[in-house]
């Protein structure tokens, strides 16, 4: 079995687990249990997105919630449950006005939330995974696993989908491009490719990946890609095609996004952490760092920093520190108390 195929079945597995859970959690409801032991804060991270305040959004599929976290403390806020009308959510998008959109893989609904609290629904299809907005306020989404499409949605969830392309591949986390074009990772073709929403001309922009995951744009319009199997973040030019590998850190990656600072987060479905990419002047790694329990702990020196460096000077030192690649994980807590 190749290590994609594996991942392919991972992911359905997954799936197949959380339905499994959710009907024993229905079926044992009036069941007097134990706890011995406290899960994870997030069980398993999926799609993530910052608002306007630079509060990180997760969807947990899984956990059947949208958690808002500190960026910097990695503190829980807020947790969006099936209470406010969410139900195992995978990606999310924020529009202009603050309204919040979310994809639900498994029931085919995308829902959305607005400031004042207004809770709308639409029915698209099971397999409804990752979800966009255009600069102008069109709302796009795509089916993996369960399905093969891609779609425009009235963003008041009200007018029927227009069915823009099938049979991509797999099209997984979107963003919208600079250049007014939306763009994608093909899940089963190891490539990024770019749509015209117009016309549902697909052209590939850059190949070569395992199982790209999904991608985002900074802020200066460069393209990242989050390759899942190889656990790659990927600095992409989206008219040569040209690919930088920006960080080899990330495991069981799932999604990623910038917050208005341009710091780089990726989040995790296998275990819940969520990674800060922190890069500057070197793209070589310097240290790999943690934030255990939010402590910022420097585990081991990875490569060696440019010649000239002088290893002894505290103010070089941190200087280093500031410039080179380095990892930070909000790692979920096990209940290790």
């Amino acid at each position: 079995m190749s290590a994609t195929i594996g991942i392919h079945l991972t992911r359905r597995s997954q799936a197949a687990a959380v339905i499994l859970g959710i009907a024993l959690l229905s079926s044992c409801a009036q069941t007097e249990v134990e706890k011995l032991v406290e899960g994870a804060a997030i069980h398993g991270a999926n799609g993530i997105i910052f608002d306007a305040q630079d509060r990180l959004h997760i969807a947990s599929v899984a956990g059947r919630e949208i958690v808002v976290m500190d960026r910097e403390s990695g503190a829980i806020i807020d947790r969006i449950g099936p209470e406010r009308g969410v139900e195992g959510p995978d990606d999310l998008i924020f529009d202009a006005e603050g309204t919040l959109y979310w994809t639900s893989i498994l029931t085919g609904e995308v829902g959305s939330l607005s400031p004042d609290g207004e809770n709308r629904g639409q029915l698209v299809s099971p397999g409804v995974n990752p979800i966009t907005i255009s600069d102008d306020g069109r709302l796009f989404v795509a089916l993996d696993f369960l399905g093969d499409a891609l779609y425009e949605l009235d963003p008041a969830l009200e007018e029927p989908p227009r069915l823009i392309a099938e049979n991509l591949g797999w099209m997984n986390g979107m963003d919208w491009g600079p250049d007014g074009f939306l763009y994608g990772p093909i899940w089963n073709q190891g490539l990024v490719a770019r749509v015209n929403v117009e016309t549902g001309l697909i052209s590939p922009v850059a190949e070569g990946f395992s199982v790209p995951a999904a991608v985002k744009f900074d802020s200066r319009g460069r393209l990242h890609v989050l390759d899942t199997e190889r656990g790659e973040i990927v600095r992409v030019d989206r008219v040569t095609g040209n690919q930088e590998v920006l960080s080899t850190a990330v495991v069981g990656g799932d999604n990623l996004a910038f917050d208005s600072s341009d710091r780089l987060f990726v989040s995790s479905w296998v275990d819940g952490s969520i990674v800060a990419v922190l890069g500057g002047r070197h793209v070589t790694r310097g240290y790999r760092c943690a934030w255990l329990r939010h402590r910022r702990v420097r585990l081991r020196r990875r490569r060696p920093f440019p010649q000239g460096d002088r290893r002894n000077d505290g103010r070089d030192q941190e200087r280093r520190t500031k410039h080179d690649w380095c990892v930070h994980y909000h790692e979920p807590d096990y209940g290790c108390r």
